[in-house]
C-alpha cells in the first residue's frame, strides 16, 4: 500500500530527513529507496502533498499514535532488536505553541470572542452588556463581570444563538463553574501549564515522559503538562512498557523518580530501580546520622 501502515512511512521520512510534504512526495517520485521503504512499485504515482497534511490533522489521534508505538515495538521485538529488560525513563520538554498570559488577561480574551460573536450574528443582545471593567482589573473583577454577562445573555443563548455563540457560551461557564479559569494561561490552549527546566528555568507546555530500552527502542510514553512531576509517571511507563510486550526487568533514571512510592512499586513488581538519591538528601542524612539521629528523606 502507497500508505504504508495508515501513512506513518511518510512521515518517518520527513522526521529522519527534515523535509516538507512537497520534498517528500517529489522525491518519492524518484528515489528507489523511499518507495522500496514506502513500499509501492517503481512504477506506481505518488499522492498528492495535500494528503499529509489532511492526515495529520484528522487522522492522527491518540489512539492511532498508540497503535503506532505498538507495532513499531512488535516488530522491534520480532526482529530480537530488545535484547535485555532494562529501559531508561526520561522526561523531555516541549514549549506551547503559544504564549502564556495571566489569568485575567485570558478570562478578558474569552469574552472579548463572546461578544464579538454576539456583535455578528445577535446585535440585539448587546443592550445586556454589563459594563466592563478596566484593563486594570483583577481576576474577581474579572469573574464578577463574565458571570455577570452569561447570566443576561443566558436565555437568549438557549432559544436561539448560533453554533459559535453556542459553543463558547458553555466553555467560558464550565472554567467558571469548575474553577479552572484560575489554571489556564492561553485560551487557545487550556492544557500547559509552567514548569521547571532547572531550579531557576521554567518553560510553558508539556512534558513528554518517556520509556526506552537500552537498544533506543521507545517502549512506553505519556504526555502531561508541564507542571506534572517526572517520578509520578514511572509506574504508567512500567506499565505500557510490559503492555507493549517488553519484559521490564531494571529501570534506570534520574534523581526525579527516587520515592517510597516508586520503590514500592517496582518492588510490587519485581523491577529493580536504579535511580541516584538527591545530594543535598544524602548530605542531610549523613549530617544527621553523625548526631545520633536516624533520617528518613519523607
Amino acid at each position: 500500500s502507497v500508505l504504508f501502515y495508515k501513512g506513518t512511512g511518510f512521515f518517518v521520512l520527513k522526521k529522519l530527513y527534515d523535509l516538507s510534504d512537497e520534498r517528500l512526495i517529489s522525491g518519492a517520485q524518484t528515489d528507489m529507496a523511499y518507495k522500496y521503504f514506502l513500499g509501492p512499485s517503481p512504477e506506481d504515482g505518488m499522492i498528492d502533498p495535500s494528503l499529509l497534511t489532511k492526515f495529520r490533522k484528522t487522522r492522527i489521534t491518540e489512539d492511532i499514535l498508540e497503535d503506532m508505538l505498538k507495532e513499531t515495538i512488535r516488530q522491534a521485538l520480532e526482529k530480537g532488536l530488545v535484547k535485555s529488560g532494562t529501559i531508561i525513563v526520561a522526561a523531555t520538554h516541549v514549549e506551547a505553541s503559544v504564549r502564556p498570559k495571566s489569568v485575567p488577561q485570558v478570562l478578558r480574551e474569552l469574552t472579548k470572542d463572546l461578544r464579538k460573536e454576539i456583535y455578528k450574528y445577535e446585535y440585539d443582545l448587546s443592550e445586556k452588556f454589563p459594563e466592563r471593567p478596566s484593563l486594570e482589573a483583577d481576576l474577581s473583577e474579572e469573574i464578577a463581570y463574565t458571570c455577570q454577562l452569561l447570566e443576561n445573555i443566558r436565555e437568549s443563548v438557549e432559544q436561539r444563538s448560533k453554533i459559535k455563540i453556542k459553543a463558547l457560551y458553555p466553555r467560558i461557564k464550565d472554567l467558571l463553574d469548575t474553577d479552572q479559569i484560575r489554571k489556564i494561561r492561553s485560551k487557545d490552549d487550556e492544557d500547559a501549564r509552567f514548569g521547571h527546566k532547572t531550579p531557576t528555568k521554567k518553560f510553558f507546555g508539556y512534558k513528554t515522559h518517556m520509556a526506552m530500552s537500552e537498544d533506543r527502542i521507545i517502549t512506553g510514553v505519556e504526555v502531561t503538562d508541564g507542571a506534572s512531576p517526572d517520578g509520578l509517571q514511572l509506574p504508567t511507563l512500567i506499565e505500557k512498557s510490559k503492555q507493549n510486550g517488553v519484559e521490564v526487568k531494571e529501570v534506570v533514571g534520574d534523581m526525579a523518580y527516587v520515592s517510597d512510592d516508586n520503590l514500592s512499586v517496582c518492588e510490587q513488581q519485581d523491577v529493580v530501580l536504579y535511580a541516584k538519591t538527591n545530594t543535598a538528601v544524602a548530605a542531610a542524612a549523613h549530617a544527621e546520622l553523625a548526631e545520633g539521629f536516624s533520617y528518613s528523606k519523607d
